[in-house]
């Protein structure tokens, strides 16, 4: 059976509300601990997501470092076009003014 979502609020109504470490999880800057995590990691997903709905992600990976933390909301990732990647430039076809990014390291185990 196939049920068509169309609201939040029929979201909830049929999977809940998400616990409270899921709602929190978002972050609009990073935390403290983030900046010797990221340079500690040689790899992450860069993801955008288009005002069509439309999404996109792209692994990034260089030696541990190569995400720079530039202030409380910028981060530099190289763009990996020096190694001649195809895909480097996909999440800029998604990318607008209205845009979600999120550039995460993947979770250690």
């Amino acid at each position: 059976m196939t049920v068509e979502i169309t609201s939040t609020e029929e979201l909830r109504e049929l999977v809940g509300a998400p616990i409270p470490r899921v709602v929190a999880k978002e972050r609009v800057v990073p935390h403290e601990g983030d900046r010797p995590w990221l340079a500690a990691s040689p790899f992450c997903l860069v993801a955008t997501a288009g005002a069509d709905g439309s999404c996109d992600v792209s692994p990034k990976g260089d030696p541990a470092g190569f995400v720079k933390v530039l202030d409380e909301v910028t981060l530099a990732i190289p763009s990996g076009f020096r190694r001649g990647g195809r895909r480097s430039a996909a999440p800029a076809r998604t990318a607008t003014p209205r845009t979600r990014r999120s550039a995460r390291p993947p979770r250690s185990a």
